[in-house]
């Protein structure tokens, strides 16, 4: 009951209007501005009023309202919101600076609120331009180095062919092509270690459920019995054939002796050869394994997750570019913070769009002379430049031709 009658009490808004007349009066004064004399005399009658609790007639309130007005047109762009958002007295005290019971401006949280945001699409930025070069140059590396080994094994035996013989040629420059050979397998063996550690990252944020299913597989596996693994037939098949053709007979297809695995006489398996073939098919499979989820991570960070934080960054920095303006000239308002915020979301948005519609392998040619990601830095910085260009382009489309040409 006492708060609808505060607000409901004449009184009260009566009070609320002085106060704001003497914030107009006390920034006018402050800043130059010429003054209304009746308009400060009103303010004043006014003031006196209130504080005798003497009677308040209809002509002295009029009075106060117009004077109200007037100031409120002289100090135009400057609001009375914007005057409260900026000024320390009607601000709100800060939970985090707990030391500093101060009230503090809207004006200046929303300085420390955008500056710290800044602050973390930076760090956001340079971790994945960093992680996202890391894994380029990998890919890079594993794509070139092999054929620079090639390139050396071409070498190699065309120095061979010139010392007449087979054996490797103690020779300065067939040492140097051994050397460097066994750096760049290194190189390769290296460069596939440091990827699948690179691999291990973007799997712990997204896909962490895929370890998961392959160990499940792998346990599924090791729980199957001997007995029910199929035989290989075709392999048997062939260890028939050349075995049959050592003896000058022939299988014919469809015997029962095909689907047994039985060594050949004085044929001794080379369990070494055996065993070394499976582990290179084995880092084959596994090396093409690592290298075909890099490249989609590396895809997926280009295209998404990189213009879109270039976006972000971009509306940051128009933001802290604007906003001291906004302070200085006594602008800033609720308002205007709200739209802030607003602007970066679109910021996001603007860069997200053009990773998805400038595609480096669809526009070689622009993107000799620019990177895409300068592109969506620009477009978050720039939001009103893509937007009409898009708004443009759809009203292309969707303009009605006039009718009075077609009538006529």
């Amino acid at each position: 009951m006492d708060q609808r009658a505060e607000k409901n009490n004449p009184d009260i808004d009566l009070q609320t209007s002085l106060s704001e007349a003497q914030l107009l009066l006390s920034f006018a004064a402050r800043n130059g501005l010429p003054i209304d004399k009746k308009s400060a005399e009103a303010v004043a009658r006014m003031r006196q009023l209130l504080k005798t609790d003497a009677i308040i007639t209809p002509g002295a309130e009029f009075e106060l309202w117009e004077a109200l007005n007037t100031l409120a047109k002289m100090v135009l762009p400057v609001t009375i919101a914007s005057l409260k958002c900026t000024c320390d007295d009607y601000g709100e005290r800060s939970l985090l600076r707990f030391w500093d019971r101060r009230p503090i401006s809207i004006a200046r949280k929303a300085i420390r609120r955008f500056r710290w945001l800044s602050f973390v699409a930076l760090i956001f930025v340079l971790l994945c331009q960093i992680y996202w070069s890391i894994g380029s140059t990998l890919i890079t590396n594993i794509e070139e180095l092999p054929v620079k080994m090639d390139t050396l094994r071409v070498t190699k035996k065309e120095l061979l062919a010139k010392t007449g013989t087979t054996a490797p040629a103690d020779t300065l420059e067939l040492n140097k092509v051994d050397e460097t050979m066994a750096t760049l397998e290194q190189k390769v063996e290296m460069s596939y270690a440091m990827l699948e550690d690179w691999n291990k990252v973007w799997k712990w944020f997204l896909l962490t459920w895929v370890d998961e299913i392959h160990s499940a597989d792998s346990r599924s596996a090791a729980t199957v019995p001997p007995s029910t693994v199929q035989p290989d037939l075709k392999a048997q098949d062939k260890v028939w054939k050349w075995f049959s053709s050592t003896r000058g007979d022939e299988i014919p297809s469809g015997d029962p002796r095909s689907t047994a695995i039985v060594t050949p006489p004085n044929v001794q398996p080379d369990v070494k050869a055996q065993s070394r073939s499976l582990r290179s098919t084995s880092v084959m499979r596994q090396s093409a394994r690592t290298r075909n989820s890099a490249q989609f991570a590396l895809q997926a960070i280009q295209v998404n997750l990189l213009p879109l934080l270039y976006g972000w960054l971009g509306a940051c920095i128009y933001v802290l570019r604007s906003l001291p303006a906004k302070i200085l000239s006594v602008t800033y308002s609720r308002e205007s913070g709200i739209l802030y915020g607003l602007r970066i979301f679109l910021g996001l948005l603007a860069g997200l769009v053009v990773g998805w519609f400038f595609k480096p392998e669809a526009n070689q040619e622009l993107f000799r002379t620019i990177s895409p990601f300068t592109l969506a830095f620009l477009a978050g910085y720039s939001v009103e430049m893509l937007f009409s260009f898009m708004d443009k382009l759809v009203g292309a489309f969707t303009q009605q031709p006039d009718r009075s040409q077609t009538t006529g």
